[in-house]
């Protein structure tokens, strides 16, 4: 197994040149751990401004969760991180989560939770908190004995982030989990199937969703709760536990090109497809002053037996507060 260790810091002169440098680190076989992990990014420059890179390459077994500070870019492209039993942490982290941290990237790879061997307990897959100027893509974060990535801003507002092409699968929790102050964050082709508790879940404003897809977890599909300034398009939720889509205090937001179908498996009969909910008790209340365009929502012999209650259902006087246009609601054939 090797681990590459990369960092280039960019000195203009004034001639406008630049100067780089670049090292590499190679981790001998039985020494592919935590440890090996950590070090390396606790060798990168001390006080750096400029980004600088860890590679591992291989299969990594964590017996203590990682740290990442600031200016700092995981490249899993070419690795496999797997939570050794009992760890009861996270398998990364920021460094300071009460100050907060700044330009973190995670790119590429498997992070593997190892639920069956943590116990008790919600141990997220990535938990980054109060962290601005976040870049995670293309990334598999499974089987995790909490979220599988969970971001919070813990009541400060934490602005810039952007999320791509993610599959979350098998968490015990949500498949993914932005929170608590978080803005300003860019989500983009998502898969979230077999989680346990919620495939997605936006409880921040001022977010942009596109393309998700929300299949099969065992709890609700999708859960938009107490935002304003939300855009929501291209959502499909399908064949998941509970709803596909519950909405609670969407304000001032607008979303476009909704299905979902055939959900409430766990409990047939019990609820809707999509759900506008009437609990106006969070911050910013029922939700209102709202468009939605394009939603299908009901059962297609396709998906497999029917199994929702209703296609589409409001709670009390939520939908006077929502312009919908073009609703399609599927029946029985």
């Amino acid at each position: 197994m090797k681990l590459k260790l990369f960092y280039s810091l960019t000195v203009l002169v004034a001639a406008c040149l630049s100067v780089h440098a670049e090292s590499v680190l190679v981790a001998r076989p039985g020494t592919a751990n935590a440890t090996t992990v950590q070090q390396a990014i606790d060798s990168l420059p001390v006080g750096r401004t400029f980004i600088g890179t860890v590679k591992p390459v291989g299969e990594f077994k964590l017996e203590k969760g990682l740290k990442l500070p600031d200016y700092t870019r995981l490249d899993l492209s070419e690795a496999r991180l797997v939570l050794a039993d009992g760890v009861k942490a996270p398998l990364i982290a920021n460094t300071d989560p009460e100050s907060g941290n700044r330009h973190i990237e995670i790119v590429g790879g498997v992070i593997d939770g190892n639920k069956k061997g943590q116990g008790a307990g919600d141990f997220h897959g990535i938990l980054l908190v109060r962290t601005a100027q976040v870049r995670i893509t293309d990334l598999d974060v499974v089987n995790c004995s909490g979220d599988g990535i969970r971001l919070n801003g813990k009541g400060k507002h934490t602005r810039d982030v952007q999320l791509r092409n993610l599959r979350l699968v098998n968490n015990n929790r949500c498949g993914l989990n932005v929170m608590w102050a978080e803005r300003n964050i860019f989500v983009s082709d998502i898969y979230a199937t077999g989680n346990k508790e919620l495939g997605i879940r936006s409880d921040h404003s001022e977010g942009l969703y596109q393309n998700i897809c929300a299949n099969s977890n065992k709890g609700h599909g999708i859960f938009i709760r107490n935002i304003f300034g939300g855009t929501y398009n291209n959502l499909t939720a399908s064949r998941n536990g509970g709803m596909g889509i519950h909405v609670q205090g969407m304000v001032c937001s607008r979303g476009c090109n909704w299905g979902a179908h055939n959900n409430s498996t766990q409990e047939p009969g019990k609820h809707a497809d999509i759900f506008f909910d009437g609990n106006d008790t969070l911050s910013y209340g029922v939700s209102k002053k709202t468009v939605l365009n394009n939603i299908t929502a009901g059962p297609y012999k396709q998906y497999g037996p029917a199994s929702e209650r209703t296609a589409v259902a409001f709670g009390e006087g939520v939908r006077d507060g929502l312009q919908i246009n073009n609703l399609l609601e599927l029946e029985n054939e």
